[in-house]
């Protein structure tokens, strides 16, 4: 970002009565938090679920986190204010959420994962604007490392992976050959410095060469690897779309009679098929097979969440998904927590920060599961 999160939240006005003292306390406290959350890539998950959320509840346990590492640079803090300023805590976890994802892609892309769609879904006010530029900007980072991971024949350039370096040629000097400035250019002259310059152009063409064809073979043998894993993967996406079958189910998805289990199946076997990262084309793939299988569904999180709990087909794998946490939680924590019997699976509102009255599709649903799987995903292995 151009400007710090901080910044932008004080220039709107979302936040008020803070000194440049003040702002300085804060800026280290945001430091903290990210130095922390640099080691607890799970935390940026829950961090980015709660912080996010404008109309998160003063109580919730991220707050009672950011609060106290800014009172460790700023030991009045809490006489500063006669209500808790939730803004500004939130302020400062985003800004920390940033930092991390400025050094770290991995970071980048699971706050992208985990956030994306609720941020579109939420409510959002005078913040909406720097919230979404937020993730634009991670979205295009995570895709541009994707097309790269995924690159295809056709996308290949030979040339650019051998390295400038290896194509560099010399300037050469006149009077390295003992012409003096301004002496006539006569056959005597000019003669030895041709021959020499041929001679050691030719050296330097042997010596490129060599290089050049170690370079390229460098480079063709990994871009050849590359590009046969990315046609393997697309092979067996596509095999996976017209057979529709699912692994983790061991029957067909069209023999699966509840809709909601078999929309998340289609998430779980795609992300068990797909590696780190993927381009957003993947998601359309899963778009268009639940177009295919449950075009008709709709309805908000909460009744997608009590109609898959209630149904035993996952019910071993939905409660081994995540550990329990407290306050604002990621979709897939929630839907754990759910299947345990630790929360409601109609408190959905109150634990992810998606409206009751917010009505998604079965794809909207199917590619929020895949996010948060690839994303939970992520953290754990980080």
């Amino acid at each position: 970002m151009a400007s710090s999160v901080l910044t932008e939240f004080l220039r709107k006005g979302l936040i008020q009565g803070i000194d440049d003292q003040d702002y300085e306390r804060l800026t280290k406290a945001s430091g903290r938090i990210k130095e922390r959350l640099s080691n607890d890539f799970v935390a940026i998950r829950r961090y980015c679920i709660a912080v996010l959320d404008e109309q998160l509840p003063d109580v919730d346990p991220t707050l009672d986190e950011i609060q106290k590492d800014i009172e460790e640079e700023w030991k009045t803090f809490p006489g500063k204010f006669t209500t808790r300023p939730v803004a500004l805590l939130r302020a400062v976890g985003i800004q920390a959420l940033v930092d991390v994802a400025e050094e770290s892609s991995s970071a980048s892309r699971i706050l992208w994962l985990t956030g994306s769609t609720p941020v579109e879904h939420m409510v959002l006010g005078a913040e909406q604007d720097l919230l979404r530029s937020l993730f634009v900007e991670w979205g295009t980072a995570s895709e541009e490392n994707a097309e790269e991971e995924w690159k295809n024949a056709e996308s290949f350039d030979a040339a650019s992976s051998i390295g400038n370096d290896k194509l560099k040629i010399k300037t050469f000097d006149a009077k390295s050959f003992g012409v003096v400035e301004g002496s006539p250019l006569t056959p005597e002259v000019v003669a030895p410095v041709i021959e020499s310059l041929a001679q050691q152009l030719t050296s330097l063409a042997n010596q490129n060469a060599l290089s050049i064809s170690k370079s390229l073979t460098a480079s063709l043998n990994t871009a050849l690897t590359q590009i046969e894993e990315s046609t393997k993967r697309r092979l067996s996406l596509l095999w996976w779309k017209q057979t529709l079958y699912s692994p983790s189910q061991k029957k067909g998805y069209r023999a699966i009679q509840s809709p909601e289990v078999r929309i998340f199946a289609l998430a779980l076997d795609l992300d068990a098929q797909l590696p780190d990262t993927y381009p957003q084309s993947v998601e359309y793939l899963l778009r268009e097979t639940v177009f295919e299988l449950v075009d008709s569904w709709q309805g908000s999180v909460a009744a997608f969440c009590t109609a898959l709990i209630s149904d035993k087909t996952l019910v071993n794998t939905l409660t081994a998904l995540c550990d329990p946490q407290e306050g604002r939680v990621p979709l897939l924590t929630f839907i754990s927590a759910a299947a345990r019997g630790e929360v409601q699976a109609t408190d959905a509102a109150s634990v992810v920060g998606v409206p009751d009255d917010m009505e998604l599709s079965g794809a909207d649903i199917a590619v929020w599961l895949l996010r948060e799987l690839s994303a939970d995903t992520l953290a754990t292995q980080e």
